[in-house]
């Protein structure tokens, strides 16, 4: 989880560090949204992959165990889209408005 939280930081320097227009900043983030959701299908896979050792007795039961890696994913999509990716989302609408002419 946290390489994903590590990629995805910079994923969004290279989209602010990049050299177009803030209209294109604003498309490139959204085109990155599933990478941003990334730690959700690690979560999730990590559940999986816990509950199925449970199933198969490779590991002992611990549901508590299974279902943290999901939190752990939840956490990291969290924090990624309300500390990192909202605000600079917002930022660059902001941008865009102000460069807007006035109608």
């Amino acid at each position: 989880q946290i390489g994903m939280y590590l990629i995805c930081l910079v994923k969004i320097s290279e989209v602010a560090r990049s050299a177009v227009p803030s209209p294109t900043k604003l498309r490139l983030m959204e085109n990155e949204e599933n990478l941003f959701d990334g730690g959700l299908y690690i979560g999730i896979a990590g559940t999986a992959t816990a509950l199925v050792l449970q199933v198969l007795g490779i590991i002992d039961a611990n549901l508590l165990a299974a279902y943290s890696s999901n939190l752990f994913g939840i956490v990291c999509v969290a924090l990624v889209k309300i500390r990192h990716v909202r605000p600079y989302k917002r930022q660059l609408i902001l941008e865009i408005q102000q460069a807007a002419p006035a109608a």
